[in-house]
């Protein structure tokens, strides 16, 4: 088992990603509410930089009891945001928001004495 240091928890950000280099691949690690993300910069809906795009909330819908739908942001849920065609990907586990079999790659990330690592 591979690990490859990210960097120091004290060098990153909520929901602004650092990037590593394993391999030739381009890799983001995020963290969010001090948990940690990491996914390969490869869209797979047509091989777009992925992780480079935005990080926005999602939008969640309900219906309520009387059938109205309604929509509302939420400060829970985010999406990495393909800049190529605005395909979104859910930050926690790297699905696609429309098409469940999409996602993007993603890599174990471990914290050991406040150092992050990549693990393949």
């Amino acid at each position: 088992m591979d690990r490859i240091k990210v960097g120091n928890v004290s060098e990153f950000h909520e929901l602004q990603p650092r990037v590593a280099e394993v391999k030739g691949s381009r890799i983001f690690v995020y963290m969010h509410n001090g948990k940690y993300y990491a996914y390969a910069d490869m869209c797979p809906h047509q091989g777009g930089p992925a992780c480079e795009g935005d990080i926005r909330e999602c939008v969640v819908g309900q219906m309520d009891k009387t059938g109205l739908y309604t929509e509302s942001v939420s400060k829970e849920q985010y999406s990495i945001v393909c800049p190529w065609h605005g395909v979104e990907y859910d930050l926690e586990n790297g699905e696609c928001r429309t098409n469940r079999r999409q996602r993007l790659r993603r890599y174990e990330v471990i914290v050991e004495n406040n150092d992050v690592f990549l693990v393949q």
